[in-house]
C-alpha cells in the first residue's frame, strides 16, 4: 500500500490470513488461484526496480502536461506494480504539486 506508506509486516500476515483467496509465498502476496504462475509474476515483480525510472520519467511528462492543460487538476493518482515509486517521485519534483504546496 503506498497512499500511507508501507505496512508493516505483520498487518499484511493479518490481512492475507483474513482473506480465503490471498497466501504469501517466500515474501510475495499473490492470489491463490495464481499459484500456477507464481514463477512469472516473481520475474515481473523483481524486474520493477529496473523499469520504475523509465516509468517515472514518462509519468512526470504526464502529470507536467496534463496540469499545464488542466490547472484545476489538484491530484493524480497512480495504480501499477510501479506506483510507489512514481509517486514517491512525483509528490518532490511535480511542479504543479510544488506550486500548491507553496499557496
Amino acid at each position: 500500500m503506498c497512499a500511507g506508506g508501507a505496512l508493516p509486516e505483520q498487518e499484511v500476515r493479518r490481512a492475507v490470513a483474513a482473506s480465503p483467496d490471498l497466501t504469501i509465498v517466500h515474501d510475495l502476496v499473490v492470489e491463490r488461484d495464481h499459484m500456477p504462475r507464481l514463477d512469472e509474476i516473481r520475474a515481473r515483480a523483481d524486474g520493477h526496480s529496473a523499469a520504475s525510472p523509465e516509468y517515472v520519467a514518462m509519468t512526470r511528462r504526464f502529470v507536467r502536461a496534463l496540469v499545464a492543460a488542466a490547472p484545476f487538476v489538484r491530484s493524480v493518482w497512480i495504480a501499477g506494480s510501479t506506483r510507489c515509486a512514481i509517486a514517491a517521485s512525483l509528490s518532490t519534483t511535480s511542479p504543479g504539486a510544488q506550486s500548491r504546496r507553496a499557496s
